[in-house]
């Protein structure tokens, strides 16, 4: 027979010291014997109290079930609970990470409260996912270990990465560089405001750029850059008002936003042309001057225009069948380039 044993902690009943029993009539399991009087009325007792340990131990798997349950949502709950809080770094990291500063300390903010906040901001690996470097040579070493040291914890993330430089100078800044260079394949919005020489330390990402989604471009080009020709992933990218667009090399095709800096009319004709799902653009007009003949540039995809500079002209070749919004910041001929707006939307 086995016994109830009452658990220390609960109080409930238990039977965890049921063993399966020996029959007591070995002999006519299996066989052809007939049982005897005194036979049956042991298998029949045996019956009884298998069927009775079989109860108890439905009872205790119901039981069981149902604290399983409760230990579940408790569980789930309490999950829910340390995603809420845990958000508050997040969100907290999301609004203090202005770009261009001398390093976005939020992580390190955070982890020095007390060792539990540590223990959390360290384990949370979209913390250190973004990354901001106001760049400069004296502190080249302390800054390539800071960067190895923040990329590595933020696992395999995508990466939001700000990079600004101070003054002028010819370092590339290669040791630097080849920790973000390490790290490449998790790119995902990358904003640079640096010399050339340090750009063009970048090289080696090129084809490596599988999660690229944003790109911002602030540096002077006097050869086409090919860094970031090939970026299948590619949908967003501004590019500085100095900056010739021409000389960026991008998957134009697959550009969705596109704040193609300052050009004349007839290169940023060309541009759009070759932006052919363009969604969203911010086109800054150097000039009014007329430009060459155009087939017409049709933009299927268009929703919304802002237009810096003289627009004269700059409608007569375009079909926006999609535009929704248009914004125009121009002094000049604001009446004319109205006066095409509308024959552009009629």
């Amino acid at each position: 027979m086995s016994k109830s044993v009452l658990c220390a902690k609960c109080g409930h009943t238990v039977a965890n010291d049921i063993e399966l029993p020996t029959t007591p009539v070995p002999d006519l399991l299996g066989g052809h014997y007939v049982a005897s009087e005194s036979q049956a009325q042991m298998i029949c007792d045996t019956i009884s109290v298998a069927q009775a340990d079989i109860s108890r131990l439905d009872g205790e798997i119901t039981r069981l079930n149902a604290v399983l349950d409760g230990l579940t949502r408790k569980r789930d709950a309490l999950q829910i609970y340390a995603h809420l809080h845990t958000a508050i770094f997040l969100r907290y990291n999301d609004e203090n990470n202005v770009p261009y500063i001398r390093l976005n300390k939020v992580p390190l903010l955070l982890g020095g409260v007390c060792s539990r906040w540590r223990t959390i901001a360290l384990s949370t690996l979209r913390l250190w996912n973004s990354f901001a470097l106001t760049i400069q040579p004296k502190y080249l070493k302390s800054d390539t270990m800071m960067a190895k040291t923040w990329l590595a914890r933020a696992g395999r993330c995508p990466l939001t990465i700000r990079l600004g430089s101070r003054g002028d100078y010819q370092n590339p800044m290669r040791l630097l560089m080849k920790v973000f260079l390490l790290h490449c394949e998790q790119w995902y919005d990358i904003h640079i405001s640096t010399p050339l020489p340090v750009l063009e330390s970048l090289r080696p990402a090129k084809s490596r750029l599988p999660r690229l989604q944003r790109l911002s471009l602030d540096v002077e080009l006097y050869e086409p850059l090919h860094i970031f020709e090939c970026a299948p992933r590619l949908q967003w990218l501004k590019l500085a008002w100095s900056l010739d667009p021409s000389m960026v090399k991008a998957p134009w095709s697959q550009i969705e936003y596109f704040d193609m800096g300052g050009c004349k009319i007839d290169r940023c004709l060309k541009l759009l042309h070759a932006t052919s799902n363009l969604e969203m653009c911010v086109v800054n007009l150097m000039t009014s001057e007329p430009h060459l003949s155009h087939s017409s540039v049709q933009l299927l995809h268009l929703r919304s225009m802002t237009v810096r500079g003289d627009p004269t002209y700059f409608f007569d070749e375009l079909l926006l069948p999609q535009l929704h919004e248009i914004s125009i910041s121009s002094s000049e001929n604001r009446w004319k380039a109205t006066s095409q707006l509308i024959s552009l939307l009629s």
